[in-house]
């Protein structure tokens, strides 16, 4: 292809199909529901750039069918400032290899030293069928394309192509509404899973420093804020619903639950009447290692606990890191029924077994373990029982174990254990001694060396307290 040709490329640069948004439901005895959507858009480059848009129609006739162009979102009686009305036929594949015979509409041209401005579009069918509006701009189609495509000779051309317009704006001294950041390479990129920004849109390009506070539209109520990812380093931080965001890199929201920070455990915040606690903050605070002590290490480490094995795996023997205690040191508390071990936990391998059997991880007073699951990618762990998933690689959580003797009895004993305080499993105990008195880490010979848990915030307690079946 010579240097110098047109290309013209209609691809989807960035999936905008789901597969519920194109419904096919009439039945026989209903007329089909007539719709129009924008599905794609994408550029043509030449000496003047254009946007190029591609229409989806449904049940709707073709014939007559325009594309209407303003430069902000039209609203009541809006006058475009553009109509589009020729257009030719075009076929997107969705990446589930489903194919969309389309209308395609050009804009007319942009000059470089205009490509941020913003162009909002809707198809509108002779019938008064009208799409949504979208809205669009060869800044943002340059942004989007830096940071989905794979070739990163093409990622850095796409943010040379920004410059171009810069360079433009100038040598023409062209800056909209004479603001001298407004230019092309000062924008950025924003996209939004399950939300919108204040615009009603879930993507867009905006100028550094703008405050965008976005709302969350999913359907998950664990979420509570978002985890915003910096789209040029992969760095993220999390930021509760509601709370502003000051766009100074590219980067992509996504829903989440707030991770957790050591030391925001439900008892450790709440200590109950008698409760030991332990923050790990001198060697002391390290009760003890049992087993093997050729095959682990236990240390202080920046006030926290700190349980190593430090031989290649299948070398050395099983041990242990423990806490024990008499139940005299948490207060004698009358009528006292369930006894709470809760801590900050962290491992940072993946545990060895891969046949779905459960790891002696954890054990209380005598025969009683609480096992611990690796899930079958290897990502995470589950607790109690296999498949929860609910404890990252690497990753701090809050472990709460209640363990509780019915009846003031010693026997059918039950443990309900928590994640980040949310209810995770129950398990049942067999161990007939007194509730508990000790809290144990295990790591094993098959562990890789290096394999780590770390522990902080311990907080042991005999509380009074109902066992409630969940």
């Amino acid at each position: 292809m010579k240097r110098n040709s047109k290309i013209l490329v209609f691809i989807l640069a960035f999936s905008l199909l789901i597969g519920s948004a194109f419904c096919f439901a009439a039945t026989a005895d209903e007329e089909p529901a007539k719709k129009l959507t924008v599905i794609s858009q994408n550029v043509e480059y030449s000496d003047t750039l254009y946007l190029y848009y591609a229409v989806y129609p449904e049940n709707v006739d073709t014939e007559g069918l325009k594309l209407e162009i303003y430069t902000s979102n039209p609203t009541g009686e809006a006058t475009p400032v553009a109509t589009v009305t020729e257009s030719t036929e075009v076929t997107i594949t969705d990446t589930d290899s489903t194919d969309y015979v389309c209308r395609a509409f050009k804009s007319p041209g942009i000059a470089l030293k205009d490509m941020s401005a913003q162009l909002y579009v809707k198809a509108v069918a002779v019938d008064g069928t009208e799409s949504s509006v979208r809205r669009y701009s060869i800044v943002e189609y340059f942004n989007e394309m830096s940071f989905t495509t794979e070739d990163e000779d093409k990622s850095a051309a796409y943010r040379d192509m920004l410059k171009a317009g810069d360079a433009a704006q100038l040598i023409l001294n062209h800056y909209p509404n004479e603001d001298a950041n407004d230019y092309a390479s000062n924008y950025k990129y924003v996209t939004v899973t399950d939300g919108t920004l204040a615009d009603g849109f879930d993507r867009g390009v905006y100028l550094t420093g703008t405050s965008v506070t976005p709302e969350y539209n999913g359907s998950d109520a664990t979420n509570t804020g978002w985890t915003v990812e910096n789209l040029m380093t992969g760095e993220t931080e999390y930021v509760a619903f509601g709370s502003a965001i000051v766009l100074d890199a590219h980067v992509s929201l996504t829903p989440t639950i707030k991770p957790y920070e050591r030391g925001e455990g439900y008892y450790w915040n709440n200590q109950p009447t008698g409760a030991k606690t332990v923050n790990y903050s001198s060697p002391a605070s390290l009760n003890g290692l049992g087993g093997s002590t050729a095959s682990v290490t236990g240390t202080n480490v920046d006030g926290v606990g700190h349980f190593e094995k430090i031989v290649d795996a299948n070398s050395g023997t099983e041990a242990s890191f423990n806490y024990g205690y008499n139940r005299s040191e948490l207060g004698n508390i009358e009528g006292a029924n369930c006894n709470v071990v809760e801590f900050d936990f962290k491992m940072n391998k993946v545990l060895y077994r891969t046949d779905g059997a459960g790891i002696k991880t954890i054990r209380l007073s005598g025969s009683d373990y609480v096992l611990f699951y690796r899930n079958a990618e290897g990502t995470a762990y589950s607790i109690g029982v296999a498949g929860a998933a609910n404890i990252g690689i690497d990753e701090w959580c809050n472990i709460r174990i209640e363990i509780y003797a019915p009846s003031g009895t010693q026997t059918n004993k039950k443990a309900k254990i928590y994640v980040n305080n949310v209810y995770s499993c129950s398990i049942t105990l067999t161990d007939t001694s007194d509730l508990n008195s000790r809290i144990m880490f295990y790591l094993t010979s098959n562990d890789v060396k290096g394999t780590t848990i770390e522990i902080d915030n311990l907080v042991i307690a005999d509380i009074v307290k109902t066992y409630v079946a969940e």
